[in-house]
C-alpha cells in the first residue's frame, strides 16, 4: 500500500467482530480518498475479509477541498475562526489578511 501514498492519516480502527480499518490518503500522484480493510463482514464483494480504495484524480482536487469545507463550515458564523483553528492544530501554515 506504501508504494503509493505520499501522507495519510488513519481514519477508523475498529476492532470486530466486524472490524474497520481506514486511512485518509494523498496519493504520490496527488489522488486523494480512502483506503479501507475490513474483517469478518460481507459486503459489496460477498466477501468476509476484503480491502479496496475510493478517491479522486488530482483535477478534482480542489473540488474537494472546497465540499469538504461546505460540509464542515456552511452555516458557521465562526467559519474562519474555526479554520484557522484546525490548521493552527494540525500544524498547517494559516494567514490572515485584514482588507
Amino acid at each position: 500500500m506504501s508504494d503509493w501514498i505520499k501522507k495519510s492519516k488513519k481514519i477508523v480502527e475498529n476492532e470486530g467482530p466486524p472490524s474497520r480499518y481506514a486511512e485518509a490518503f494523498i496519493g504520490k500522484k496527488k489522488e486523494v480518498g480512502f483506503y479501507v480493510q475490513d474483517f469478518g463482514a460481507t459486503a459489496f464483494t460477498g466477501d468476509s475479509e476484503y480491502e479496496y480504495v475510493t478517491y479522486v484524480k488530482k483535477k478534482h482536487k480542489d473540488d474537494v477541498i472546497l465540499a469538504l469545507l461546505e460540509k464542515l463550515y456552511k452555516g458557521s458564523e465562526s467559519c474562519a475562526e474555526d479554520f484557522r483553528k484546525l490548521m493552527e492544530e494540525n500544524g498547517i501554515p494559516c494567514k490572515l489578511f485584514v482588507l
